[in-house]
């Protein structure tokens, strides 16, 4: 009986976890324009997929920016990750516990947990390409859409010259 209930106990945290990585999915195409948005949001519900949710908070640190959830602060029972793009450090994510746990595989934490944030580190550096390469692409567009005009604006400009050069040919020829 003892081994169902830590099964299901067990299968309940994967749950969490699946969730989690669904939301972060989530909230990055609702907020598919501004990381800022999207971070706030994030910090607030990774806490939500820990084991110990009500005692779980998170700091993501990204660009030199912080964003903490509520009630975060530093302890010793924590855990962090990276966030990479692109070979490039661009900050990190952590979970603290705000009272000490039992302990686990890494302090309080499952292995499952520290699999699960680095997911999350990696997804953020992904989302945040993404959303990246979006905004430039958006530039791109617009700025071709300019020179695109401006290059309509010319051709017309140069019929007009030429139909009037045409125009003074015709002129020369029939005076000559």
């Amino acid at each position: 009986m003892k081994k169902k209930a830590g099964l299901e106990i067990a299968l309940q945290e994967r749950i969490k976890e699946l969730n989690c990585l669904y939301e972060i999915d989530r909230m990055a195409e609702h907020h598919h324009d501004s990381m800022r948005k999207f971070l706030k949001n994030l910090v607030e519900f990774i806490p939500l997929s820990w084991r110990y949710a009500d005692i779980a908070c998170a700091c993501i640190v990204f660009q030199k920016e912080n964003f903490k959830s509520k009630y975060f602060k530093w302890t010793q029972w924590r855990q962090s990750s990276n966030i990479i793009v692109h070979d490039e450090l661009m900050g990190n994510v952590t979970i603290v516990y705000l009272k000490k746990q039992p302990a686990a595989d890494e302090g309080p934490f499952l292995k499952e947990e520290r699999t699960l944030l680095e997911a999350i580190a990696q997804r953020i550096g992904e989302i945040f390409d993404r959303i990246t390469t979006q905004k430039e692409l958006r530039e791109n567009n617009r700025q071709l859409l300019l020179e695109r005009k401006a290059l309509q604006e010319t051709n017309a400009a140069l019929r007009i010259v030429l139909s009037n050069i045409e125009d003074e040919k015709k002129r020369i020829y029939e005076n000559f």
